[in-house]
């Protein structure tokens, strides 16, 4: 049952990642601002595919109350890459 979400959780994110790339086409070079913005969102909208998928028991849920731990310390440590990078990046 897990691993149907998980495929789906990955083959989701991708497909968007795919679609929003076509629209935006950003310059994939790590001294652009652009490319960091687009995986930032991309990184948002799998956050939030794993927060509408989040498994408890047998129901699939939609609070945000029940982010477990684990996934929130995952959010904040990605986000904090991400904002170091673009602070760098800015700097240079």
């Amino acid at each position: 049952m897990k691993s149907k979400f998980v495929i789906f959780r990955i083959v989701s994110t991708i497909l968007f990642a795919f679609i929003v790339y076509y629209l935006t086409l950003p310059a994939l070079n790590l001294h652009n601002l652009g490319f960091y913005i687009y995986l930032l969102f991309i990184l948002s909208f799998y956050i939030f595919v794993c927060t509408v998928t989040f498994i408890d028991g047998s129901n699939v849920i939609l609070k945000a109350k029940s982010i477990p731990k684990r996934a929130m310390m995952l959010i904040k440590v990605l986000f904090g890459i991400v904002t170091v990078i673009v602070l760098v990046n800015i700097a240079c």
